[in-house]
């Protein structure tokens, strides 16, 4: 019990065989110097080493202390073992390296990292009956000899001879490598193509960045221009009244001193005593009427300033597309598009500006028209067959409502006319506070919460492209289709009780 014990102590935690030149890490944990070293090579590529035993990092690799008492005790303790029946040592046999023998079965374990085999016959033989090892115990996964197969520890055990056993774990990793290659190399072009891919999507970051950069440029040189024209109406104005203003301050000071003189004359008249020298003073004119009226110069004119900003407003709405194009941004505003009232459903209210569409309960008196929808929708007329196109929409909080786009084509009645349910419309829905998108009557649940009432549509009609987003921050995809359009396609609305929708911002 004693010698079982102390066999135990002396293993190593990696081989599980006997230590051979064992060495300590610095947190005192003891290996076999060959172990140890293959374990910190392997770890070399991750940057951190860990200890086997007690999962300890290091930064760096750690130095290996030889243990010199613990090799005493190591060959001390195999002189002696020699001589007990249960010895405990590695057993290698040529072309098997790894493997270790022992006869109690309580005791078989495998190594698992492979030894370069002994080049002694002497090694190769069975430590109990001195015999060559000839068979392999799957069971007990250890070398026997032909006395061992008769052992009662060993009837019934599945064995075949070495040969055969070499052969066919041979083949095993033969195939096993095959595979490993196998899935290397595709995982290698896997790696080489998400490599390209991230080159890639760098390199198209960092072009549209800078057109991005270059747009926002154009437009604040515009603005600046702009700016420039409105102040300078506004110095116009000023410098121009300035002028006016300046003449009559110039009349009336010189007014004011032909007064001031004027004054003074009379006050001397007034302080004379004498009658006879009072009265032989000249005529004095007493006409002191205003020369100079001050309402005839206006005050600057706030109108035309008005005026002259909004003209800048209107040009920068008119310039800011055209920079978008010649920046490459492609995708044109349709927000200012309307509702079609002869589509409207007859419970659609629509507003006086056509831009918005809610439920009314009551049906309103709209001329009969073969567009009509009778199913709580309505088209916009605009139409779009051609180019990039995006707009948004606002939508009330409650009741369920779906927008996307649709043929002029599709149905006007029945259960088939609903945006979605045919295969001439494309929508978003929101129904029972849930994302569906829906076309051709089939129906994909988006797994998302809505964080606005706020949407984004945009539509490539050449591309065949029609997708959705939420214009919460940061902006959230909901969901894109692919399809190919044959027919010019309009914005459609369905609006259900209680709800609302507007185009625009």
């Amino acid at each position: 019990m004693a010698s079982a014990s102390l066999s135990d102590k002396l293993c190593c935690p990696i081989c599980l065989s006997i230590y051979r030149d064992p060495v300590m890490l610095p947190c005192a944990h003891l290996f076999c110097n060959e172990c140890i070293s293959s374990s910190l090579d392997h770890q070399k590529k991750s940057g951190i080493y860990i200890c086997p035993e007690c999962r300890a990092e290091f930064k760096q690799r750690p130095l290996l202390q030889k243990n010199l008492k613990l090799c005493n005790i190591v060959e001390h303790y195999l002189s002696f073992q020699q001589k007990e029946e249960d010895p405990k040592i590695c057993i290698m046999s040529p072309g098997l390296a790894g493997q270790t023998y022992q006869p109690d079965l309580k005791t078989h374990r495998k190594s698992e990292k492979p030894t370069e085999p002994y080049d002694s016959l002497e090694e190769n033989k069975c430590l109990i009956h001195n015999e060559l090892l000839q068979y392999f115990c799957f069971e007990d996964s250890a070398f026997i000899c032909m006395s061992c197969t008769r052992n009662c520890k060993h009837q019934g055990h599945r064995m075949e001879t070495m040969t055969e056993a070499f052969q066919k774990k041979r083949t095993t990793l033969s195939d096993f490598l095959k595979k490993i290659r196998l899935h290397r190399k595709e995982t290698e072009k896997r790696l080489r193509k998400l490599q390209e891919r991230e080159k890639r999507v760098q390199g198209k970051a960092t072009e549209i960045k800078e057109r991005v950069a270059a747009l926002f440029k154009d437009i604040m040189e515009e603005i600046v221009i702009l700016e420039h024209n409105v102040i300078n109406e506004v110095t116009r104005q000023e410098e121009q009244l300035s002028f006016s203003l300046n003449n009559l301050i110039h009349t009336l000071e010189m007014e004011t001193a032909d007064l001031q003189a004027k004054q003074c004359y009379v006050e001397q008249l007034c302080s004379m005593t004498d009658p006879l020298t009072l009265l032989n003073q000249p005529a004095i004119n007493t006409d002191l009427e205003k020369k100079h009226s001050d309402n005839n110069i206006d005050d600057l004119d706030e109108v035309s300033i008005a005026v002259a900003l909004q003209k800048s407003f209107s040009r920068l709405s008119d310039v800011i597309p055209k920079l978008k194009r010649s920046r490459g941004f492609l995708v044109e505003d349709a927000s200012d598009m309307i509702l079609n009232v002869d589509t409207a459903d007859l419970n659609i209210a629509l507003s006086t500006d056509l831009r918005k569409a809610s439920y009314c309960k009551e049906k309103y008196s709209r001329p009969h028209h073969p567009e009509r929808f009778m199913t709580q929708q309505v088209l916009s007329t605009k139409k779009f067959s051609s180019g990039q196109h995006y707009w948004e929409v606002k939508s009330g909080n409650a009741g369920d409502w779906y927008l996307g786009v649709a043929y002029n084509s599709v149905e006007r009645k029945g259960d088939m006319s609903y945006i979605g349910s045919n295969n001439k419309s494309w929508c978003l829905s929101w129904v029972d506070k849930e994302f569906l998108a829906d076309h051709d009557d089939e129906h994909e649940v988006i797994k998302t919460e809505s964080s606005t009432l706020h949407f984004g549509i945009y539509l490539d009609y050449e591309g065949g492209q029609l997708s959705f987003y939420e214009l919460s921050i940061p902006i959230r995809h909901l969901y894109t289709f692919k399809a190919t359009f044959t027919e010019p396609l309009h914005a459609a609305f369905y609006i259900d009780k209680g709800c609302w929708l507007q185009i625009g911002n």
